[in-house]
């Protein structure tokens, strides 16, 4: 059992909407932090100006602004930099998306387990079947004083290294 199709889009549509919330914030952010440098800038110049005049209150002005523009340049960056480190999914939707996942994959390891088993099952008949037929026949040479068929040792490859298999022994209980 595969992931369907129906599924697999699913997961598909659920990553594609988290990454365009993701760029939507992220590019919300980056507005603001360029408004936050060109306030900087304004702000420096206004600065420059009071700076150059006879008005307390206008360079007080002037400072307070720089001080704002740039506190909201701090702010965004923080932002942004948060959000890089942020999940692209809520933690239930991951919890959702892992466990519906880790569903399917089981089921699929299961079914395969199961097809597996199947022909492992058939392989040791018709290994059987070949080893009682070679006892048989070197059974019968031997009565007659033939010398023993030779290949029966072959019928003893899957007795050997198949069937002693831990993963043999996993999948065919």
């Amino acid at each position: 059992m595969k992931i369907t199709a129906t599924k697999l889009q699913e997961l598909k549509n659920a990553i594609a909407e988290s990454e365009e919330k993701f760029q939507a914030k992220k590019d919300k952010l980056q507005v603001g932090l360029d408004k936050a440098i060109k306030d900087i800038e304004k702000a420096t110049d206004e600065l420059d100006k009071a700076k150059l005049g006879d008005d307390p209150t206008a360079y007080s002005e002037a400072r307070k602004a720089l001080q704002l523009a740039k506190d909201g340049k701090d702010f965004f960056a923080q932002k942004l930099d948060s959000l890089e480190d942020e999940s692209l999914l809520s933690a239930d939707e991951y919890k959702r998306i892992r466990d519906e996942v880790s569903a399917e994959a089981t089921a699929n390891k299961e079914k395969a387990e199961a097809e597996v088993s199947k022909l492992l099952s058939k392989v040791e008949e018709i290994a059987n079947e070949q080893a009682s037929y070679t006892r048989e026949l070197n059974d019968n040479l031997k009565s007659l004083g033939l010398p023993a068929n030779k290949d029966g040792f072959k019928l003893t490859y899957f007795d050997t290294y198949i069937q002693a298999s831990p993963l043999y022994k996993e999948i065919v209980k």
